[in-house]
Parts: structure tokens; C-alpha cells; sequence
């Protein structure tokens, strides 16, 4: 398969996994359940008004590297360099995910993040809590 098709087919599969989380999967019984813990594709726009870009949150990446907190000078960069989260994947997902957690940086915009999405662990909720 080329790489072209490829990434076509992964993008496709992308959107299409996004488009079944955004309505929930229905059981045998008619009752829809909350969608998985999957990343929605999405930020809702708002990310990118808070100068944060179009992309951000919307798949796994350690989007958290790109922002001047975690660079030297940064709030969450130390001696030993940047805290772990830092370089941490994550992205956004639905609000019922119980392993989400409501957005530190767009606290009114209903975003929910979550590492476990992406493989990692949820250790930047225990540092905003001594650190905020």
C-alpha cells in the first residue's frame, strides 16, 4: 500500500472513529452509552483564539512541549529540565470519559483531556493541584 493511501486511509479512519464517539454507541436495548475514551478530533475552536492553534489537543502529541511553560525560563521547567507531562502525549475527549479531565488552560471551554487516551499517565492534574 503507498504511503499515500495509506494516510488517506488513516485520516479516513480518523474522522470516522471521531463521527461515532460524537453520538455515543447504542446498545441492544435502544439506550445509548457514553462514547469511549477516544480522542474526539476536535478543540471546538476555541484553542485556536487562545493562540494555541487549530490542531492543538485534537489527536495524540505531547502538545504541552510546544508551549513556553515547559521551555527554560517556564513555570514547569526545572534544573533537570521540563516536568514529565511536558513531553507527555494527550489530546482532547468527551466530557463523560471518566478518565478526562476538565481543561487547566481553557477552563470555561467544556475540554476535557485526557493522557490515558495516549497511552500515559494523569500526573499534570496532581501538579496543578500543588502548583496551579
Amino acid at each position: 500500500m503507498s504511503s499515500l493511501v495509506s494516510m488517506a486511509w488513516g485520516k479516513a479512519a480518523l474522522l470516522l472513529g471521531c463521527a461515532a464517539n460524537a453520538v455515543g454507541f447504542a446498545s441492544d436495548d435502544g439506550t445509548v452509552s457514553p462514547p469511549p475514551c477516544e480522542c474526539i478530533g476536535s478543540n471546538g475552536g476555541l484553542a485556536a483564539s487562545f493562540g494555541f492553534g487549530n490542531e492543538y489537543g485534537v489527536w495524540c502529541a505531547a502538545w504541552d512541549s510546544t508551549r513556553a511553560a515547559c521551555h527554560p525560563g517556564g513555570k514547569y521547567y526545572y534544573e533537570s529540565g521540563p516536568a514529565f507531562f511536558c513531553e507527555q502525549e494527550w489530546c482532547y475527549v468527551h466530557a463523560e470519559c471518566k478518565e478526562g479531565s476538565p481543561s487547566v488552560f481553557l477552563p470555561d471551554s467544556g475540554l476535557f483531556y485526557s493522557y490515558h487516551t495516549c497511552g500515559g499517565d494523569s500526573l499534570f492534574d496532581d501538579i496543578v493541584q500543588f502548583d496551579p
